[in-house]
């Protein structure tokens, strides 16, 4: 596979049953088997099936071999009180038998022509600790901002989202 063979474009909604097989391998590598509850049924729906997508899908897939994505990102755009319009990358990731050949950074440097496209002033992804990841994008010029200002990430699930709001009185 010649680098040169890489594809990375928009995802299409035939593209969902490949990027869940990515995800899944993901979450494998990410240490979190069993945890992924999306399917291709809700990435179509909730990207492709409405008028306001929930988000934005790239594939990178070799011209030799069509229909088989080696790497994906699922990006949004949100908002960053200092400086606006921001492209998150919620997820990016090169399928592990393709690694190390430049696809990744291929697939990186297209995400960041299209947050300029999109007219977004940063982009933002969280990398887990110990993933080998972070020297690849320290090396392609990202800010640890935990390091950096201390940031925390912090999530709430839905079972916590519902008591939060269910407590709220509001007449």
């Amino acid at each position: 596979m010649s680098l040169n063979d890489i594809i990375v474009r928009p995802a299409r909604r035939e593209d969902c049953g490949e990027i869940i097989r990515l995800i899944k391998e993901l979450a494998e590598f990410e240490k979190m088997p069993g945890k992924v509850e999306t399917t291709a049924e809700i990435l179509e729906r909730d990207g492709f099936d409405t008028e306001q997508p929930a988000f934005l899908s790239y594939v990178a897939e070799d011209r030799t071999q069509p229909g088989e994505a080696i790497g994906y990102s699922i990006c949004y755009i949100s908002y960053d009180r200092f400086r606006g319009k921001a492209f998150f990358i919620e997820d990016i990731m090169i399928s592990e038998k393709s690694r190390g050949k430049g696809i990744g950074k291929k697939l990186f440097q297209f995400l960041c022509k299209e947050a300029l496209n999109l007219d977004c002033d940063t982009i933002r992804f969280y990398v887990l600790s110990w993933n080998p990841a972070n020297a690849f994008y320290s090396k392609m010029g990202a800010v640890d901002l935990t390091e950096k200002d201390g940031w925390h990430w912090h999530i709430l699930f839905k079972d916590q989202m519902e008591k939060a709001a269910k407590s709220l009185n509001v007449e």
